[in-house]
């Protein structure tokens, strides 16, 4: 597997990984409302969110080098 397949799968996984929690999230602000849960949540998904974007810059970068080659 190519750098570039492992970062597409990463990325896959945690656009997954993110909708899931999106999902969590408003279910359990509907039966127990803003907490540290939602918190640690909303966290979690920042960091994914900011992993997502440079695995797109990555990604990017390795179709301009396969281009260029």
């Amino acid at each position: 597997m190519t750098r570039s397949e492992e970062r597409q799968r990463e990325r896959a996984s945690a656009i997954e990984y993110l909708g899931r929690l999106k999902l969590g999230l408003i279910e359990t602000l509907q039966a127990e409302g803003d907490g540290p849960v939602i918190a640690s949540a909303r966290k979690t998904m920042a960091r994914l969110v900011r992993r997502i974007a440079v695995l797109d810059a990555l990604l990017k970068r390795d179709q301009v080098r396969g281009k260029a080659s």
